[in-house]
């Protein structure tokens, strides 16, 4: 059964006051609550298909400092509410090919806020929805809907064909490099 645990600041046992004690607690499928308050440091997530939220509905979490996501074979991470500065996806255990679709990876960000880049590395399929990106998107096999982006680079991943782009908002003084496509 998935448990709920929650993140605010000065928090007592059985709560965390920081993200990354709540993630290191964390088993697959759990839900980490957080509050709408500025947390500062690295955060990491290794190998745990986990889901995270703000605590209010419409809110959204800090985190002031990178954000390091390890996926393995059929995990997803789910991330909602964030506002943070970089981030950089990238996957773990087997080779990363994925040649009989056995298996997937997958990150979903909604709704979320970054001011740096965000790098989603090959054999992982992206979902990104009602986010913003002030600075490079750079993934590979995803789907974008309703995004505003400063830079977008899609490149051709382990399932080609697999990219949707929908109703994208690009924002940027160099109207020659806001999307770049690469395909083989």
């Amino acid at each position: 059964n998935a448990a709920d645990l929650k993140v605010y600041p000065n928090a007592l046992s059985p709560d965390f006051a920081s993200i990354q004690d709540a993630i290191d607690a964390a088993e697959d499928g759990d839900n980490i609550y957080i509050d709408t308050a500025v947390f500062i440091g690295n955060v990491s997530i290794q190998s745990k298909a986990i889901s995270l939220y703000p605590m209010r509905a419409d809110g959204m979490y800090t985190i002031n400092g990178s954000l390091t996501i390890y996926i393995e074979n059929n995990e997803t991470v789910y991330i909602q509410g964030l506002s943070g500065g970089s981030c950089n996806v990238s996957y773990s255990g087997n080779d990363g090919t994925n040649n009989n679709e056995e298996w997937t990876r997958k990150i979903i960000f909604n709704g979320c806020y970054f001011s740096s880049n965000v790098t989603v590395n090959n054999y992982l399929t992206s979902e990104v929805y009602y986010s913003e990106f002030n600075n490079h998107l750079n993934v590979h096999d995803c789907e974008l809907i309703a995004n505003t982006f400063y830079r977008v680079s899609i490149n051709s991943g382990s399932n080609v064909g697999k990219t949707k782009i929908y109703a994208n908002r690009f924002e940027s003084n160099h109207s020659s490099d806001m999307l770049y496509i690469h395909t083989n």
